[in-house]
């Protein structure tokens, strides 16, 4: 039994206090019903905590999963507040019941990472059903709350992308897509569909061991070293431009070298960024992790494929479709 540390992270309110502020994001509105849901889930999921401190490691400490939650919500919001030199604890029930729409998340938010392991996947459904089931856009998915605005975001899509980019050899690519997630919520158009694009390529570049190169050489290596060997060699080329679908809309609309002409896209096109950059990811990290067990090897000394040999000259033809 060990000193229980503390949690670090950013919650929904900071993580999106200048949208919030200027308006461009519209502060959850959660309903009544709905509230009383979520703080009857809080209290499902509030399990018993022990732990010691170092400074008197023989002392046992008893608390819970919501008593750490509120002091973790205290300090990471700035809400401590002391009388006579003892702090005084806010009242979560009354947060859930009665608080603005980001304090909520914000407490949803960090009442999942004082989870144990063995709990989160069950927590994070729980609070998730409770959305869907209420007709409230927001779905919490690696600890981060994120909105949804389409039947296809609302999917699986999305959720099995941020689980296959847990490993350590995707983290480049999993805060990339992260970011373009919020970003997307923030109604940062453009740079949604950059990040959204880096997290593809990203990806490709941890399933292929490449440092550099483009979303062209990098599709072609991957389809080199065996990644697509399911299909004819013909039938890969053509699925290889799909698969550098989020890069050319950077190209196009997400960058800021756009010359005179400059395109501020609609919330469409990030959706359809964002969109896009979960199912490429998806489809890489599953067809890598067929051909690689263990996956990802430290060199690419370790792979032995079948090869698939499509020259990059060969894929620089306009997108098929």
């Amino acid at each position: 039994m060990s000193d229980r540390p503390l949690i670090s992270l950013r919650p929904f309110s900071l993580r999106h206090a200048k949208s919030l502020s200027d308006g461009r994001l519209t502060p959850p509105a959660i309903p009544e019903n709905l509230r009383h849901r979520l703080w009857s889930t809080l209290r499902a999921f509030n399990e018993p905590v022990y732990y010691s401190t170092d400074d008197n490691p023989n002392w046992v400490h008893n608390s819970t999963i919501l008593e750490q939650a509120e002091a973790s919500y205290s300090r990471l919001l700035g809400k401590d507040s002391y009388r006579d030199g003892f702090r005084e604890p806010l009242d979560l029930q009354q947060v859930v019941i009665a608080g603005p729409g980001p304090d909520v998340l914000d407490l949803l938010e960090i009442v999942e990472a004082e989870q144990d392991d063995d709990h989160l996947s069950l927590y994070q459904r729980a609070i998730n059903d409770a959305f869907t089931d209420f007709g409230c856009p927001w779905r919490l998915s690696d600890g981060a709350f994120f909105k949804i605005d389409s039947e296809f975001l609302d999917g699986e899509v999305l959720e099995r992308t941020v689980q296959l980019l847990g490993g350590p050899q995707f983290k480049g690519a999993s805060d990339e897509f992260h970011t373009a997630r919020d970003k997307l919520t923030d109604g940062a158009i453009r740079d949604a569909i950059s990040y959204a694009s880096h997290s593809v390529e990203s990806t490709l570049k941890a399933a292929t061991g490449m440092a550099t190169g483009d979303a062209t050489q990098l599709v072609a290596q991957f389809i080199k070293d065996g990644n697509m060997d399911d299909i004819p060699a013909d039938k890969a080329k053509a699925v290889a431009k799909a698969l550098q679908g989020v890069v050319i809309l950077r190209n196009e609309l997400g960058g800021h070298g756009q010359g005179q002409n400059v395109v501020t896209p609609s919330r469409a096109y990030g959706e359809l960024a964002v969109h896009m950059a979960g199912a490429v990811n998806q489809f890489v990290i599953e067809q890598f992790l067929r051909k690689n067990s263990p996956p990802m090897p430290q060199t690419k000394a370790l792979q032995v494929h079948t090869k698939l040999s499509i020259p990059v000259e060969e894929m620089d033809d306009e997108i098929p479709f």
